[in-house]
């Protein structure tokens, strides 16, 4: 671990590769157990955070269906990275089409954050 990542460690903040933005909507979510609706609670390149009633377990492929208003739908493939209140999802599969589509939602909503 370097300097830095010691320093944030200690002061209970992780170093993210992509960053995530505040986001509060419903989202559709299917896998094996069948069709679920979650509510968003935060969204980066590489994932989104959810809360759901009956999270489905770590390591279980989820697609995601999000709209992201101008920029499209997305509807994508991710994996539970993360089981608690809120459950992590690891987007597997973006498209550079999908990539850049959230690229633009991304900055717009922190834009209209800031």
């Amino acid at each position: 671990m370097d300097m830095q990542a010691e320093k944030d460690a200690a002061k209970g903040r992780e170093r993210r590769v992509n960053v995530r933005v505040p986001l509060v909507q419903v989202v559709q979510l299917q896998h094996p157990a069948g069709p679920q609706l979650a509510s968003a609670r935060d969204l980066s390149m590489s994932g989104i955070g959810v809360l759901v009633d009956e999270p489905p377990s770590r390591g279980t492929l989820v697609n995601v269906a999000l709209d992201l208003g101008p920029e499209g739908r997305l509807d994508v493939l991710s994996v539970v990275v993360r089981v608690g209140p809120t459950v992590g999802l690891r987007f597997t599969d973006l498209t550079p089409s999908e990539s850049l589509t959230l690229q633009h939602f991304l900055a717009r909503r922190r834009a209209w954050l800031s």
